[in-house]
């Protein structure tokens, strides 16, 4: 078995992200006279994103992220999880390729509401525990 150094987590670690900031305006205020539906800021324009990560029965990582994509999460997630944990995520395509570094990669389908399952094996596949971490 692989040895882990121990500043990695282990077992089964679920990877979620979030965007913190404040609401933007929304009505008939949100936009000013003239400007064009296009010229509308997107509802995470002024929040920052933030990964996290959660080891079952362990410790927490998160760090904010430029954006919410493979290339920025990657580097985050290969630092903090051994290569033998098994990672659970939501369906974001972002983890897809990352999935591939690990033991295995389950995934939560939160587009058909799956929030958790219980595979044959007896194992939780859910994000359920990192999501609770945000505020």
């Amino acid at each position: 078995m692989e040895e882990t150094p121990s500043s990695q987590m282990s077992g089964t670690v679920e990877a979620d992200e979030t965007f913190i900031g404040g609401k933007l305006r929304t009505g008939s205020q949100s936009v000013k006279r003239g400007e064009r539906p296009k010229d509308r800021l997107s509802s995470v324009a002024n929040k920052a994103p933030v990964v996290a990560l959660v080891e079952r029965n362990g410790r927490v990582h998160s760090m904010h992220v430029e954006k919410v994509t493979a290339k920025q999460l990657k580097p985050f997630l290969m630092e903090h999880i051994a290569s033998h944990a098994i990672l659970n995520t939501d369906d974001n395509k972002a983890y897809d390729t990352i999935g591939k570094k690990f033991a295995k990669h389950d995934v939560v389908n939160h587009s058909r509401e799956e929030y958790a399952r219980r595979e044959p094996d007896g194992r939780l596949v859910t994000t359920n525990t990192i999501e609770g971490f945000f505020p």
